[in-house]
């Protein structure tokens, strides 16, 4: 991920950095694959609610383009792209989007290859987030299947913090990350 408490002026308890297993980052989502996915959570999401939530990651996602933009580091498993390109209708939309953040100064993408094996996060994603100094500590935010929680104990946010720079460094550089994505593109 980055170093849990340097400030970056970011703040605002935005996901500065992250490993996803299954899914895109919110922050780096389309909208038709946000749809998608939060249609799938129907056991979390009301029919009723789908909209605005999708509304409201698209919102967030303006940080990324700000004069002072957020900056977003994501690993992101090989397996949550192949689950992307299984969906016809936002494949190519969604990985050609997460190319063009990848281009981005601010944003690296660095791809989990199946070749690796197993990782100690086969368990869930998180993200690491980052506050204004004065304002809260860090803090991380684990998912699961039915929600996630904050996470403010600062020996856990040390361990996944850690257990952040573990995976990206096995993770693919961004310039592979990027080919690997184009080839997906393709298929």
């Amino acid at each position: 991920m980055c170093d849990v408490g340097q400030d970056r002026g970011h703040g605002a308890g935005e996901p500065s950095s992250g490993v996803r297993c299954e899914l895109i980052p919110g922050l780096l989502q389309t909208e038709e694959y946000a749809r998608a996915v939060t249609v799938l959570a129907r056991h979390m999401t009301e029919a009723a609610e789908v909209e605005r939530k999708v509304e409201l990651r698209m919102a967030r996602q303006k940080r990324l383009f700000a004069d002072e933009p957020l900056e977003q580091i994501a690993v992101i498993s090989e397996a949550a792209l192949h689950r992307c390109v299984k969906t016809k209708d936002v494949s190519a939309r969604q990985l050609t989007h997460l190319l063009e953040m990848g281009e981005r100064p601010n944003i690296e993408i660095h791809i989990l290859p199946f070749d690796d094996g197993l990782h100690a996060s086969l368990s869930g994603s998180f993200a690491l987030l980052d506050f204004p100094p004065e304002t809260w500590p860090p803090a991380a935010y684990q998912e699961y299947a039915v929600g996630g929680h904050l996470v403010d104990d600062l020996e856990i946010v040390a361990a996944l913090d850690t257990l952040f720079g573990e995976l990206r460094e096995r993770a693919l550089s961004e310039r592979d990350s990027a080919r690997l994505i184009s080839k997906l593109v393709h298929k």
